[in-house]
């Protein structure tokens, strides 16, 4: 029978080597599609997972792989044994021991296991990232942080969140022109109020604006404040402006 391999260079060549040692990789499995089913095969072309999935997962990780089966998602290890049942409405792969699963709707995290690794009343919940935190939004559509244990680090109260995670801090907005700086312990590096605008991190600087006259949105300074918090540059709007694109864009330091 004729087996078609689905996107094998893209996704071998993708696969995320933090996550996959060499070991690992050498038991990645590729996916199948026969008569609208899949299944998987080794990398001699030898079917070790004979099709009959309805979804299969492009790769292994953490030595599982997303499918489904009657329109319900679980996952099945590289014998295609059904570790996790396929009892859930959508899920993704497996990264760093946890993958996101939803049910009715509503976003979990499990381990390898099947385990829940904690209940929560969350509208939704971004991945975490490799520092062990995730954004979530609360029903009533606030953004905060919580760790991998589902505790509160930053309450969801902000309208505008965003988390830096090679600085380990957050941008916050909890009204309009009303920004703060917070750490992973929710402590206040740049209160709320003390800027008008404050710009992302860049290479350690985020460009900030200050104004007394709202009406005219004319600045009385610019600047650039560090990952303390520190203002370290306080100077012209044009001047600021060139020196932040320099920062994000240090090909186009001739143009200036």
């Amino acid at each position: 029978m004729k087996h078609i391999l689905v996107f094998l260079f893209i996704f071998n060549v993708s696969l995320p080597t933090q996550v996959h040692s060499q070991e690992k990789l050498q038991k990645l499995l590729y996916p199948i599609v026969e008569n609208d089913v899949w299944g998987y095969m080794d990398k001699q072309g030898k079917i070790v997972i004979k099709p009959q999935f309805n979804v299969a997962g492009y790769f292994f990780s953490d030595s599982l792989a997303m499918v489904a089966k009657n329109g319900r998602f679980g996952f099945i290890d590289t014998k295609g044994t059904l570790i996790i049942p396929p009892k859930y409405d959508a899920a993704t792969r497996f990264f760093d021991g946890i993958a996101r699963v939803y049910l009715k709707g509503k976003p979990y995290f499990i381990n390898t296991k099947g385990e829940l690794l904690f209940e929560h009343d969350f509208k939704d919940i971004y991945f975490f990232t490799d520092t062990g935190f995730a954004t979530v939004i609360s029903k009533d559509g606030k953004k905060g942080l919580i760790d991998r244990s589902g505790n509160i680090v930053i309450e969801p109260i902000y309208t505008h969140f965003t988390f830096f995670e090679k600085e380990g801090l957050a941008l916050v907005e909890k009204e309009r022109r009303n920004f703060a700086v917070l750490d992973t312990n929710g402590n206040e590096i740049v209160p709320l109020n003390m800027y008008n605008k404050i710009n992302y991190f860049i290479n350690g600087l985020a460009f900030v604006e200050y104004s007394t006259d709202e009406e005219t949105d004319v600045n009385d300074y610019e600047g650039f404040i560090d990952t303390t918090g520190k203002l370290i540059l306080k100077t012209t709007n044009i001047f600021a402006k060139k020196l932040f694109i320099i920062l994000k864009f240090p090909r186009l330091i001739g143009c200036f």
